[in-house]
């Protein structure tokens, strides 16, 4: 088989849709790197980069930590059997209070870019770190054939981040995923990509990532912006949004994740009590309560989101204190 059929092939694997765990999907020895990413998310990653990545772009990612996902993404492209590069962009600076060590002890504020290229750089030797905040981030290296995204959690880097890689996004080759597209809280991205249905199409989920591939280009930059800004849209318009872009989502038990995450933007457009009233026609199962339980245990999403863990059961700790959730009303 030739080259050009070779990737003929690869690209056609990629637009399969799958879900799960990618058991399927044989990991290669790795060193042990610190991180959050599932196993069934390493596996996407590894599989994407070993077994569809066609040599027509870099792979990007953005937010590396220590290296985790970077190391599976920088297997599997050493393993494809094509030239290429990854791209890691990230602060690459220790925000733990908590000492650690990972060969060297850790300490707020560290410098952690020879921690990670440590840690990635002997998987594959074409790595490049870009020690950068998001709204700083540049790129000029050409094509990208896969982008995976960590970091941008909200809508404004989400938006930043498209509109930065959008020229760079060839919809014959590329491929976006998102890690955390999945959580609730992650509902900013899934409405961006609900007012993008023509372009996005998802084509896998594992964990709480989800892939997708691209129908047409993405809208140049102002375009892209204008679609995307929320202050366009009326509450109706967004939950219209919201449901389109859930039936688009094959996966159940992944669509049902994330369908509680409109409650919190309800809640973020001044609209509590329709918040409200959605969450109670939902059903949540003890996985789906434990994660919320987990989203109240952060002080920032307990003092936003408090009477929406009230109406689940789930006890919170808003930063304003117990005064604050006495008097609160819906």
């Amino acid at each position: 088989m030739g080259r050009g059929a070779i990737r003929a092939a690869r690209l056609s694997a990629r637009r399969i849709a799958k879900h799960g765990d990618f058991a399927d999907v044989a990991l290669p020895p790795l060193p042990p790197i610190p991180g959050q990413v599932s196993q069934s998310e390493r596996r996407l990653l590894y599989w994407l980069a070993a077994a569809t990545y066609t040599g027509q772009g870099a792979i990007v990612e953005l937010g590396s930590w220590l290296g985790l996902s970077s190391a599976h993404l920088a297997a599997g492209l050493r393993d494809s059997g094509f030239a290429g590069e990854l791209h890691c962009f990230d602060r690459f600076t220790w925000d733990q209070k908590k000492p650690v060590d990972v060969g060297r002890v850790l300490r707020l504020g560290d410098d952690t870019t020879d921690v990670f290229l440590a840690h990635v750089k002997p998987v594959f030797d074409r790595v490049v770190a870009h020690r950068t905040e998001i709204e700083s981030m540049r790129w000029d290296g050409g094509p990208v054939e896969i982008l995976f995204l960590d970091a941008p959690k909200g809508r404004k880097p989400f938006v930043h981040v498209l509109a930065l890689f959008q020229a760079h996004l060839d919809p014959a080759s590329s491929y976006v995923a998102s890690q955390d597209f999945g959580l609730p809280t992650a509902f900013a991205q899934a409405l961006c990509v609900g007012r993008l249905l023509d372009v996005f199409e998802l084509r896998h989920t594992a964990g709480y990532t989800a892939g997708f591939t691209l129908a047409r280009p993405l809208p140049a930059e102002a375009e892209l912006r204008a679609r995307l800004d929320p202050k366009r849209f009326t509450v109706d318009e967004d939950l219209r949004t919201w449901d389109a872009m859930l039936e688009r989502i094959d996966d159940a038990a992944f669509r049902e994740r994330l369908r509680p995450g409109i409650c919190l933007h309800l809640v973020r457009r001044g609209e509590t009590r329709q918040a409200l009233a959605r969450l109670r026609t939902m059903r949540f199962d003890d996985s789906a309560l434990a994660l919320w339980r987990k989203f109240a245990a952060e002080p920032d999403k307990a003092e936003k989101y408090d009477a929406l863990f009230r109406e689940l059961g789930v006890a919170s700790k808003p930063a304003g204190g117990w005064l604050r959730r006495l008097f609160a009303r819906p």
